[in-house]
């Protein structure tokens, strides 16, 4: 099976993943690309400042997990560059430890 991300509607290439946090919490964080075009939507709704929200594939505990849930983005290299790269980060609460005690020590 095959899950693709996508972010606010628009498709890209990349996941993110469960990291712990010192506080025994875990976050959503990744890297994800997309084509220019599409970057180019994805920058104009960054300058709006509207909602973004994440869904697609997350790994957690060594396995993939289809999630969705409100990110922040910065754009890291331009949306006109191909590909474009976004860095994305779980906003809001982070949830509860999903990793096991082996995990969040690695």
């Amino acid at each position: 099976m095959m899950i693709l991300a996508r972010i606010n509607g628009t498709p890209v290439f990349g996941f993110a993943e469960a990291v712990a946090q010192g506080d025994g919490s875990v976050n959503r964080k990744g890297m994800v690309a997309l084509r220019p075009p599409d970057a180019m939507v994805l920058q104009s709704i960054i300058e709006r400042q509207e909602p973004l929200v994440y869904s697609g594939p997350v790994w957690v505990n060594d396995a993939w997990r289809p999630e969705s849930f409100p990110i922040t983005a910065t754009l890291v290299r331009g949306a006109r560059e191909l590909p474009a790269s976004i860095s994305i980060a779980q906003c809001g609460e982070s949830t509860p430890a999903l990793l096991s005690a082996g995990d969040a020590a690695a």
